[in-house]
C-alpha cells in the first residue's frame, strides 16, 4: 500500500485506525509528518511506544466527525479497519472532507467481514458494501 503512495517527504498524512504504529513508523522514516488515531487505547499505547513522544498519536473514533480541519492531509491510510465498522461511508466521507485537494486516501478492508463484529464470514457471496470493494479512493474536488 506504501508503495501506491510514492514520494511521501513533507506530506502531512493521517494513518486512521493505526494499531500498533507500523504503518506510520514506515511513513515518518520517509519523511512524512504523521498524526496516528486509533480508537484502541492498548494499540494506542503500542504505536505511542514504537513512535515516540514526537508524533500526535490520539484516541479517535472514525464512526465520530474527524477532530481535524477540512483540507487538512495530503494522505490518509486505513489499513484494516472499515470492516470493523456498521456505517462505512461516514469515515470515508469524513476523509474526503479532510484531504486536500489532489491527496489519496488508501483503504484495505476485509470485503467479507460481518460489520462491526471484527469477524470473518468466508460464507458471503458478495462485497458488504461497494466502497469497501476498493483497495484504494481517490478523493476528487472541483
Amino acid at each position: 500500500m506504501l508503495a501506491l503512495a510514492g514520494e511521501v517527504a513533507g506530506a502531512r498524512v493521517l494513518d486512521a485506525g493505526c494499531g500498533p504504529g507500523f504503518y506510520a513508523e514506515e511513513l515518518l522514516a520517509r519523511g512524512a509528518e504523521v498524526v496516528a488515531v486509533d480508537f484502541s487505547e492498548p494499540m494506542l499505547e503500542l504505536a505511542r511506544k514504537r513512535l515516540g513522544p514526537s508524533i500526535d498519536v490520539r484516541r479517535v473514533d472514525l464512526r465520530d466527525a474527524l477532530p481535524f480541519a477540512d483540507a487538512e492531509f495530503d494522505l490518509i491510510v486505513c489499513p484494516l479497519v472499515l470492516h470493523h465498522l456498521e456505517d462505512r461511508l461516514q469515515p470515508l466521507r469524513e476523509f474526503h472532507r479532510v484531504l486536500r485537494a489532489g491527496g489519496l486516501h488508501f483503504v484495505i478492508s476485509d470485503v467479507f467481514a460481518d460489520p462491526g463484529s471484527g469477524s470473518t464470514n468466508r460464507s458471503m457471496r458478495k462485497p458488504a458494501s461497494p466502497i469497501a470493494a476498493h483497495s484504494d479512493v481517490r478523493g476528487s474536488r472541483q
